[in-house]
């Protein structure tokens, strides 16, 4: 058997780490020195290009989520497109939006529906009665006086005590 090899390690000696009232200086050698530097100079280089390149993906993002946007809003508008090829939509439109009715059948359209419980503003007279002033003659002249006048629409008012023609 083969004994292991030992080997004596002598003890360190103060002298060789140094003495405390003598700190140690740094070493700089010449390759970290060049090291130092290239970093430094790398960094100089790199950061504005990084910058630029950080602004840009933003930029992209931006752009991709206004993208995305605006081809929900095309599918949106082309699912509204695509109804208007359906008869049963169209014929629902114009029966809604212009009032039509097909063939046979008898529309109501109520005017100035009075709900149940509500009271109607102005009584509902049982005869018709002319109006006081002719309607035509006061437009013409409400034109004639707001073309010719230099009064401002506030003095134009008539008083709230005064009465209207």
């Amino acid at each position: 058997m083969i004994a292991p090899r030992q080997r004596a390690v002598a003890p360190l000696k103060r002298e060789t780490l140094g003495s405390p009232q003598q700190p140690r200086r740094p070493h700089f050698s010449a390759a970290g020195v060049l090291i130092i530097v290239l970093l430094f100079f790398a960094v100089t280089v790199v950061a504005p290009s990084f910058r630029l390149y950080v602004e840009q993906r933003q930029q992209i993002a931006d752009l991709e989520s206004r993208v995305a946007e605006q081809r929900n809003d095309v599918d949106a508008i082309t699912s509204k497109r695509a109804r208007w090829d359906d008869p049963a939509y169209i014929r629902a439109q114009a029966r809604d939006r212009l009032y039509y009715i097909m063939p046979g059948e008898v529309s109501y359209l109520i005017l100035d529906d009075v709900r149940p419980g509500g009271q109607a503003s102005v009584p509902v007279s049982e005869f018709i009665e002319a109006t006081k002033i002719d309607w035509v003659q006061s437009l013409f002249g409400s034109l004639v006086v707001s073309g010719l006048t230099a009064k401002t629409p506030e003095e134009l008012q008539p008083a709230a005590g005064a009465p209207a023609h």
